[in-house]
């Protein structure tokens, strides 16, 4: 299960990282290929047309949504922390009432 952790951001962040390589520096592009690299909905797709058809037992579909929600749990979190003051920034304004 941790392999897929591993093996998610390299796969789904690579493109992140190449093709934004005159738009973003490359703090902002990892923590674009990061935010990129949750696949929950995705996995939960395949695992369940795969179960349903009986082309994958249901323990190893456990296994790949557990470490899809451990992609989704984590890489948004360190995506944001390496924005740093980006992030903070933003939360901060929304966080703010809005006198009228």
């Amino acid at each position: 299960m941790l392999g897929v952790v591993y093996v998610t951001p390299v796969v789904r962040g690579t493109p992140a990282l190449l093709l934004y390589r005159g738009v973003f520096d490359a703090r902002e592009r990892t923590a674009l290929a990061l935010m990129s690299a949750t696949q929950l909905p995705l996995v939960l797709a395949i695992t369940t047309l795969a179960t349903d058809t009986g082309h994958m037992r249901a323990s190893t579909a456990a296994a790949l949504v557990g470490a899809a929600v451990l992609s989704t749990l984590i890489f948004p979190i360190l995506g944001l922390r390496l924005r740093g003051d980006i992030a903070t920034g933003l939360l901060t304004a929304e966080a703010e009432p809005v006198l009228s």
